[in-house]
């Protein structure tokens, strides 16, 4: 990258030249009062302006053609009215170089232009304009380089009553553009536009003001180019960003209120960072390879908070391509939403909602190979009014998924979607409730859709009162492994567990420990299937239900329900259709009852129950059979009917 050009103040002016001794053009003109015009026309080799105006209606217009051209001008205003001074340089041929300052000092409102083209061989522009004076003051600059130039833009107001700042910016070749608008005061508004084309540009857009707006518009075209905006204490910023080629790089950095930052990159190896810090009302939009899919290698990287916060946030994120990363942090910021979609190879996104936020909505679609999203959301929710809720659709081979929500989670909800044409999933929910005694319920929900493909996995965590969990698996090889735990009391509410698995080899476990009532129903469909769960093994358990169907295959149900002698209407149901089935039933309390049908050859049963009331039935209806029941306590009830088919 090549050096970065810094003007220091109205030294700009100093010109003082070698020039050779032979074809030398100098000319030097010095006005002072008003209606001020000078006109330079220089043409040939070691060429020479320089132009000093001190006054009102001030323009000065210089054109040099040819070799070693230098062009100082500086014009001052600082009378009661300021009647627009303007500066025009053009400059074609070799090393030319153009320094340009105008000052307003007076009252008067006005207008400051400079307009500077420069056309082949070694171009540099230096620009600064100020306005000091109490009147509305616009500043406008327009610079037009080719062949590898230099721009250097200041603009500096301290008006009270209003100024806008404009600076345009247009390269050709091996470029580096370096824009400053600082304001203050109110009513104030800026804006930057960086065009370049070609390869290894740079550019860098400052810009800092008290009030109202900002835009920076960068756009570039080759490769290796660099873009850095950095947009300080204003509402309503705006940036944009467009690149295409390769191996480009973007940088925003945003503060204060109403943001917009917007990076479009088309080509290879292209990267883009955001910062919003204290944003209120913000959108952040990337674009990565959305017109040129032949492109990868691209990383994206959003940070919206924590300095400041944030409200209102919205972030969303599209990688076409290979190698896609995406990383989006909001910290301490509420009624954020972000989505990120990428289509290709080898994709990974990490969102990370973080500490003090609620009502943030996080959503991940992948379609393509390779796949790994994380999600991790940790803000303070409320419940229905201010949830927290995140989804991952995952439409691909090689694919992993996790969602973490916690911080006294309320009303959260956590959806993973594994389908279409998965193959390697993994998936794991782990969301964290209110751990305080007598807290609100949580509400939590939790799903995750297997839906795709073999070798499938899933984990779903949940803790707090009244959650509900369900995972549905459809292939080979699926695990499901579902915990509700209840709060640090073992207080859980309504806990509910849902698991459909219809594939081979399926195996399911689960465990409830909140103290009810705690819910179970899975469904396996498919060959070799095993579930083994427990309820309300850790404290008072109320009102324990399981109902288990399984169908296909060598299945075998291991169930324990209930604490000794605090578990309370405990109720289990398990139907075994299909061959070498195994059920081991536990059950501890009072008022139990247990129903197991088994309809396939080699089927066994081994039933324990202790405590108050039991009831035990068991129909074994096929070949092998083989039942064996434990009751202890009072009024016990037995059934055991094996070898009769029931009548249709």
């Amino acid at each position: 990258m090549m050096k970065k050009t810094i003007l220091a103040g109205a030294s700009i002016i100093a010109l003082s030249v070698s020039a050779p001794a032979f074809a030398q053009s100098t000319s030097t003109i010095d006005q002072t009062g008003t209606d001020l015009a000078a006109s330079v026309d220089q043409s040939g080799s070691g060429n020479d302006s320089e132009i000093i105006q001190d006054g009102t209606g001030i323009s000065a217009d210089v054109t040099q053609d040819g070799d070693d051209n230098l062009s100082g001008i500086l014009q001052t205003d600082d009378g009661a009215d300021l009647a627009d001074p303007s500066a025009v340089v053009s400059q074609t041929g070799n090393g030319n170089e153009s320094n340009l300052v105008q000052e307003s000092t007076g009252d008067g409102a006005g207008l400051l232009t400079a307009n500077v083209t420069q056309s082949f061989d070694g171009n540099t522009s230096g620009i600064i304009q100020t306005a000091s004076g109490g009147a509305t003051s616009n500043l406008d600059a327009d610079v037009s380089q080719s062949n590898g130039a230099t721009s250097t833009v200041l603009q500096s107001t301290t008006s009270t009553n209003g100024t806008n700042v404009t600076a345009i910016v247009t390269q050709d070749g091996l470029s580096e553009s370096l824009i400053t608008q600082v304001q203050s005061g109110t009513n104030t508004g800026a804006t930057a536009t960086v065009t370049q084309t070609g390869d290894d540009h740079f550019s860098r857009i400052d810009q800092t003001a008290s009030a109202r707006s900002q835009t920076a518009t960068v756009t570039q075209t080759g490769a290796n180019n660099s873009s850095e905006i950095d947009q300080v204490a204003a509402s309503g910023g705006t940036a944009t960003v467009t690149q295409s080629g390769t191996n480009g790089t973007s940088t925003i950095l945003q503060d204060r209120f109403s943001l917009t930052a917007t990076v479009n990159q088309d080509g290879d190896a292209n990267s883009s960072e955001i910062i919003q810090d204290g944003a209120f009302s913000a959108r952040v939009t990337v674009n990565q390879n959305v017109t040129n899919t032949a492109g990868g290698n691209n990383t994206s990287f959003v940070q919206v908070g924590p300095n400041n916060g944030g409200v209102d946030i919205d972030t969303v994120i599209t990688q076409e391509g290979s190698d896609n990363t995406s990383t989006v942090n909001q910290e301490d910021v509420s009624r954020a939403d972000v989505n990120v979609t990428q289509n290709g190879d080898g994709n990974t996104a990490t969102v990370d909602q973080l500490q003090g936020g609620d009502t943030m909505f996080a959503n991940v679609t992948q379609n393509g190979n390779g796949n790994d999203a994380q999600i991790e959301q940790t803000g303070d929710a409320g419940g229905a009014g201010s949830p927290n809720d995140a989804e991952i659709l995952q439409n691909g081979s090689g694919s992993f998924a996790g969602i973490i929500q916690q911080g006294n989670a309320r009303g959260e909800d956590a959806f993973i979607f594994q389908q279409a044409t998965a193959v390697d999933n993994e998936a794991a929910i782990l969301q964290t409730g209110d751990d305080a005694a007598g807290g609100a319920a949580n509400n939590l929900a939790a799903l995750i859709d297997q839906s795709g493909g073999s070798l499938n996995s899933s984990f779903i965590e949940q803790s707090g009162v009244t959650n509900t969990a369900e995972n549905v698996q459809d292939g080979s090889d699926n695990t499901s492994i579902i915990t509700q735990t209840g709060n640090h009391s073992f207080i859980a509410g309504v806990s509910t567990v849902f698991v459909d698995q219809i594939g081979d080899g399926n195996t399911s476990t689960f465990a409830q420990f909140g103290d009810g009532p705690n819910s179970t129903d899975i469904e396996q469909t498919g060959n070799g299937n095993t579930s083994n769960g427990s309820q309300g093994l850790n404290g008072e358990a109320t009102g324990n239900s399981i109902a288990l169907v399984q169908t296909g295959d060598g299945n075998t149900s291991t169930i324990n329900q209930g604490d000794l002698t605090t578990s309370d209407v405990n109720l289990i149901d398990v139907l075994q259709e299909g061959i070498d089935n195994t059920s081991t039933i536990s059950q501890n309390g009072s008022n139990h009852t247990i129903d197991v049908d088994q309809l396939a050859t080699g089927a066994s049963s081994t039933i324990t129950q202790t405590g108050d009331a039991n009831s035990a039935t068991v129909a074994q209806y096929t070949d092998a059979h083989s039942s064996t029941v434990t009751q202890g306590g009072s009024g016990n009830s037995v059934t055991v009917t094996q070898g009769v088919p029931p009548i249709p």
